[in-house]
């Protein structure tokens, strides 16, 4: 049996861990942005109506070159064609530059075109008029994150508001970016609210698991991701409890684990 605990990780090293695993949240963040209206709507505080809300405001507060464009650009983004519907929504946006509606749409089809500088800088005017936009919040945290700027990042993703999807997106962010800024206590504080979460607890105990794997102590870590089993033989746990049985030297869990 080998030593549960193990040097803790420098502070550049807690840096990297922690982006490695921020990364992939903000593909999830981009995943759900492109995800259709449902998804928007989670993240922007829209009512059930979001999908049809852009509509009528274009009409009513834009003239009739720009509920053109809008409707053109629907169409386009209706049919997949992001390209197309990406230039009639600016062109739309152009003409009606205030108008929220059309910005957290253009927003969703910058990230679905793959241009993520353009989605920033969308982000950035949609927190200057909607702050409470949950999904350019994120986007921006994370790019603060990738920055190094790990305060910055704590204290845009703590002013989101939880409610929708952000319920378990927001803890797993705001842990792993305690865990960066070198406070692993607070990282597991921060998961918290998702094990109180009905079907999210073996998620956040499977991020424990990371988190104390990264910080050094493997006993605590084989003890959080066997109680994440429930998710099943997902690959990422089972890689992960694999390895945690190793370092300590059970062979064989591991084994019969793979």
């Amino acid at each position: 049996m080998t030593d549960s605990k193990i040097a803790p990780p420098t502070q550049n090293r807690r840096r990297f861990l922690a982006w490695r695993r921020l990364r992939v949240l903000a593909a999830l963040v981009a995943a759900i942005a492109v995800g259709g209206a449902a998804g928007q709507a989670l993240f922007s505080g829209s009512s059930a109506q979001a999908d049809v809300a852009p509509t009528l405001q274009v009409k009513r507060t834009g003239d009739s070159n720009t509920s053109g464009a809008y409707l053109a650009g629907r169409f386009a983004q209706n049919v997949n064609d992001v390209s197309t519907a990406s230039r009639y929504m600016a062109i739309a946006l152009e003409r009606d530059p205030r108008n929220v509606d059309l910005l957290a749409r253009v927003f969703v089809l910058e990230i679905s075109s793959g241009d993520i500088d353009a989605a920033l800088g969308v982000a950035r005017r949609l927190q200057d008029m909607a702050p409470e936009h949950q999904l350019s919040a994120l986007l921006l945290a994370l790019d603060e994150a990738r920055a190094g700027r790990y305060v910055e990042s704590l204290d845009r993703v703590e002013a989101i508001e939880s409610y929708g999807i952000a319920q378990f997106i927001v803890p797993l962010v705001n842990a792993w970016l305690q865990y960066g800024l070198g406070d692993t206590d607070a990282s597991l504080v921060a998961l918290e609210p998702m094990l109180a979460l009905n079907g999210f607890g073996s998620l956040a105990n499977l991020h424990k698991g990371l988190i104390l794997d990264a910080a050094g102590d493997l006993e605590g870590a084989r003890t959080a991701l066997i109680e994440a089993q429930e998710l099943g033989n997902a690959l990422r746990l089972v890689e992960a409890l694999g390895s945690v049985h190793e370092r300590l030297g059970a062979a064989e869990e591991a084994r019969a684990l793979y």
